[in-house]
């Protein structure tokens, strides 16, 4: 029984050109989930945002599984290669998409499009999930918030070193001050002494 079943209830009007390549993108599902596929190109999947967050919460489910065995797999490659394009627009609002890391230790830079979804090479949503399936979220989110921690000391001790080193200031034009005072207060006194 295969997974994939055509899709194009919610996609009116015709396909969308593939970010990557230019072919037509291909609308179904896999596992119940609508994606828009490079089916005659680079297969590349764009994948809408709620369909993401369905990816990943039902990962525990056995849906997971389901996909990793549907979705095709190709090496991840993080900068595309020589005459590939760097930044890819949106198919649906045609607006340049963000490059980010998927997660911490993932591996995998993905395009974005805040409003409609991400676009995924070949490749990298089954990487996506095997990262999510082997709790990569959970050990990427104890990273990053070691790493601000991280941050904060460093800040909280740069703070104490610039507060001390005022001081430090503070204390030193004090003493070159009283010493000038000192000098003068003796050169009062050998006049008042010494004096006509």
């Amino acid at each position: 029984m295969t997974l994939t079943t055509p899709y194009r209830d919610n996609f009116d009007g015709p396909e969308l050109p593939c970010p990557r390549c230019d072919h037509a993108l291909s609308a179904h599902r896999i596992g119940g989930v609508p994606i828009e596929e490079c089916t005659a190109g680079c297969h590349g999947l764009f994948v809408g945002q709620p369909s993401v967050r369905q990816i990943i919460d039902e990962h525990e489910h056995g849906f997971a599984d389901a996909l990793l065995h549907e979705l095709p797999r190709r090496e991840i490659r993080v900068i595309p290669q020589s005459g590939e394009r760097m930044y890819l627009k949106c198919p649906h609002c045609k607006q340049v998409m963000n490059r980010r890391q998927f997660a911490t230790g993932a591996g995998v830079v993905i395009d974005v499009c805040k409003p409609h979804g991400m676009f995924f090479d070949c490749g990298e949503l089954p990487a996506v999930i095997e990262f999510v399936m082997a709790g990569g979220l959970a050990k990427a989110k104890a990273k990053d918030d070691e790493r601000q921690r991280a941050i904060q000391r460093e800040h909280l001790a740069d703070q104490r070193y610039s507060e001390m080193m005022a001081r430090h200031s503070s204390s030193h034009a004090y003493l070159r001050d009283h010493r000038v005072s000192e000098g003068e207060a003796l050169v009062d006194l050998l006049s008042l002494l010494f004096g006509p």
